[in-house]
């Protein structure tokens, strides 16, 4: 399987970071990697909010759909009727 390079800052962000929560880069390579980039903290601070932010989404998302499914369950069995 071949790796793609991350597109977007986001997405390089994403990586590296994935990369040194698995322990598959030391704390001075990602770092090297960070800065050869020109990333610093902030930069991880931002991808941090952004990461949290479309999970809030998605969690909103599924919220959701599970109500507008349960709704619709109890609909088609009737009312009334458990």
């Amino acid at each position: 399987m071949i790796k793609t390079k991350p597109t977007t800052k986001y997405d390089a962000l994403h990586y590296l970071l994935g990369q040194y929560g698995d322990n598959q880069m030391t704390r001075e390579t990602f770092w090297q990697e960070m800065n050869a980039r020109g990333y610093t903290q902030d930069d991880i601070d931002s991808w941090c909010e952004q990461y949290h932010e479309l999970n809030r989404r998605k969690d909103d998302e599924r919220e959701k759909d599970r109500a507008t499914r349960g709704a619709a369950a109890r609909n088609a069995r009737g009312e009334g009727r458990g």
